[in-house]
């Protein structure tokens, strides 16, 4: 599986070679993470850190974005742990699914 070194977060990239893993992702109401096919979809690697409050924040579009604390998965989910992971609507950048990464990122 091919990932970028540094994760940008911005839709559809690195989507393919995680496809498989993400359609079996839920969120907090237990309704599917990933929308779209193998080729194209609302999950990808993210660059993410923790701000001074303790809530996760992700790299979108060239800022710092908060993580909805609903959208937050059990870490241990991650299959790829190297990096974390977002699920986002691909016009309004709301995240509905969020996977830390290995050492917060």
């Amino acid at each position: 599986m091919c990932v970028a070194d540094t994760p940008d977060g911005e839709w559809g990239h690195d989507h393919a070679p995680n496809h498989d893993w993400y359609r079996l992702l839920r969120d907090h109401r237990g309704v599917n993470c990933c929308n779209g096919d193998e080729s194209h979809g609302d999950c990808r690697p993210a660059q993410a850190k923790l701000d001074a409050a303790g809530n996760w924040m992700v790299f979108l579009k060239g800022e710092w974005v908060v993580v909805p604390p609903q959208a937050v998965l059990d870490p241990a989910l991650n299959r790829q742990p190297l990096h974390a992971h977002i699920c986002a609507q691909r016009e309004t950048d709301y995240i509905y699914c969020f996977i830390p990464g290995g050492a917060g990122g």
